[in-house]
């Protein structure tokens, strides 16, 4: 639920309050050492700790997905490629999509999350030596089977 502080500052015509974006990305082969609460970055000009989570300043951009009833949600997350870090951290995942999660917060107060976290998965992460792309998607539900479970003679004797 969202702070007084930031329902005024969200509806006021100006405001001292800084929106800061914070981008948590998650998977099980990045590297601990170099990344110990995965890669956390933030869309500011200085290091945020939020929640105890120390977020490193990137440029960052990002695109929600748009609610379109014709296509898939998709989004879309831009990071500098500064300093190689990431992107060597990135190109050796394997396994299942790495998570991301886009949190709001007040630059005043760090420790309050004002909106999300927001979840995706990364699709894919078309980079070059000045920027990383990844390609984010929602929950994937209609790729899920349904029912859950299948009618035959063994589970279901009645139907058959």
């Amino acid at each position: 639920m969202p702070s007084n502080t930031f329902i005024k500052a969200t509806q006021a015509l100006t405001t001292e309050e800084r929106f800061l974006m914070l981008v948590r990305i998650e998977h099980e082969d990045i590297d601990p050492v170099a990344f110990p609460n995965g890669i956390c970055v933030v869309a500011s000009d200085a290091n945020v700790v939020s929640n105890g989570i120390e977020y490193e300043a990137y440029a960052v951009r990002i695109k929600l997905p748009e609610k379109n009833p014709e296509q898939l949600p998709r989004g879309q997350l831009t990071i500098d490629n500064l300093d190689r870090s990431i992107i060597k951290a990135i190109r050796l995942l394997q396994g299942r999509k790495p998570t991301v999660s886009i949190s709001v917060i007040l630059e005043s107060a760090p420790d309050t999350i004002e909106d999300g976290p927001l979840y995706f998965e990364i699709n894919r992460t078309p980079w070059n030596r000045y920027t990383i792309t990844a390609d984010l998607a929602t929950e994937p539900i209609l790729n899920e089977t349904w029912p859950a479970h299948a009618f035959t003679p063994a589970t279901h004797p009645g139907v058959f």
